[in-house]
């Protein structure tokens, strides 16, 4: 019984994360707020995730985890997916693009 609590809760959970609204914005100067930054100057386009590398962020799928958290909509993808791309990377790397941004203007 309490395995069904626990999945029953959990559905509600990603129920509710769908629908969320930005609750916070990340403070100014922080890895957070620049890659929100980059997001915001791609206009709903796809920034690939060595963009964040070379900005001297290494933990910047931590920092997008932290800004969902936030309620931001964040969509993520396979680079190597990218209709006109050509990266050829060794490894997988995402690529993300801002899905919802009209709650919390800076």
């Amino acid at each position: 019984m309490t395995g069904l609590i626990q999945i029953l809760g959990h559905l509600k959970t990603r129920l509710s994360m769908q629908y969320m609204r930005v609750t916070k914005v990340p403070n100014e100067g922080t890895d957070s707020h620049r890659v929100l930054e980059r997001l915001r100057e791609a206009n709903w386009d796809w920034v690939c995730g060595v963009t964040f590398q070379r900005m001297f962020l290494p933990t910047y799928a931590q920092r997008i985890s932290d800004l969902r958290k936030m309620g931001y909509g964040i969509q993520a993808a396979q680079c190597r997916d990218h209709e006109y791309w050509n990266h050829n990377h060794r490894g997988n790397v995402a690529m993300y693009r801002l899905t919802d941004d009209e709650e919390a203007p800076f």
